[in-house]
């Protein structure tokens, strides 16, 4: 039912795409994720590369996304340096940078995503959640399974 929902609606967005006003370069755009989506990579790709074509530049992040499916790390890395070379504003598209690469320079576009918008709190809690982890990591002591250190607890139930 899913599938077909998303080939109908597909075929509704792929009605409208006779001209290239803006409507039309973001149904472009939309029909790109409705692919992904239903799992065709190819078809969204294609969506996407012509909506680049036509100078849709959000399209760079839905490329990188289906790159990103498709395992091509580096491919996806390089869609999302096109769109910050391009934007405007360019805090979310490190932001979103730092999804397809390795934990350094992930630490480097959230930090550049914070020092063009201070506000942005995912590059907050993405810090906040790498350090607690190594210092939690550091204060474990290890796991020792033998029975002896298991205690049923019998909680009341509300």
């Amino acid at each position: 039912m899913a599938i077909l929902v998303c080939f109908s609606y597909a075929h509704l967005c792929s009605m409208y795409l006779f001209d290239m006003s803006v409507d039309n370069m973001q149904a472009l755009n939309n029909l790109g994720s409705i692919y992904v989506d239903c799992g065709k990579l190819d078809q969204a790709a294609d969506c996407y590369k012509t909506a680049l074509n036509i100078k849709h530049t959000r399209a760079h992040q839905g490329l990188a996304r289906v790159y990103h499916i498709k395992n091509q790390q580096k491919a996806a890395f390089d869609e999302m340096t096109k769109l910050i070379e391009k934007a405007h504003y360019s805090a979310s598209a490190y932001e979103k940078r730092s999804e397809y690469c390795d934990r350094e320079k992930a630490k480097d576009d959230l930090n550049m995503a914070t020092l063009l918008d201070p506000l942005r709190t995912y590059p907050y809690r993405y810090r906040a959640a790498g350090n607690q982890h190594h210092s939690f990591l550091k204060i474990l002591p290890p796991f020792d399974a033998t029975p002896h250190n298991f205690t049923l607890i019998s909680m009341p139930f509300y």
